[in-house]
């Protein structure tokens, strides 16, 4: 039932972009925020049937974060070592035994989509936060991210997003 809110955040988002944006704001700027209204809308799912935070999300941000963490010690070794075998290291290390069931995020050969994911986490998490201290402008808010492709707003919530997850 939660991945249905998931997928209904990314309707609702596409729903109200503004449509003379550029590409590049529509799609390659959007990503992130893509992920980050999807997501808003699974941890509204959740709050909406009283679940706690879904387990789905924490497991994709730890694949999200082993990837990331994996490519920047291939990239610091400066690619001379096996970019599979510090995943597969990398995954025993966080999960205590290489996982049998398949990853969410496709590793690297898909346009790096773990960040995007981490980002809209944190966006996720900031536009929530916003949210509970302004309530009253809360659909216009939203509506606004979304038609301007997060343009503006998107660095500030990220950083307010990733503030509290961090202090919680």
């Amino acid at each position: 039932m939660l991945k249905i809110w998931h997928e209904f955040g990314h309707a609702i988002h596409y729903q109200n972009m503004d449509n003379s944006l550029s590409f590049v704001f529509t799609k390659l700027h959007n990503l992130h925020n893509m992920e980050g209204i999807a997501i808003l809308y699974q941890l509204l799912g959740n709050k909406y049937y009283n679940h706690p935070l879904d387990y789905k999300i924490y497991n994709m941000m730890w694949w999200a974060f082993v990837e990331f963490f994996s490519l920047f010690e291939w990239l610091n070794a400066i690619k001379q070592k096996n970019i599979s075998d510090i995943f597969m290291r990398n995954l025993q290390f966080i999960f205590e035994k290489v996982p049998t069931y398949p990853c969410p995020i496709r590793y690297f050969n898909r346009g790096f989509k773990s960040f995007r994911y981490i980002l809209g986490l944190f966006l996720a998490l900031g536009i929530s936060d916003y949210l509970h201290e302004n309530p009253r402008i809360s659909g216009e808010y939203i509506k606004e991210i979304m038609y301007s492709g997060g343009i503006n707003k998107n660095n500030e919530l990220i950083i307010k997003g990733y503030q509290n997850m961090v202090n919680s």
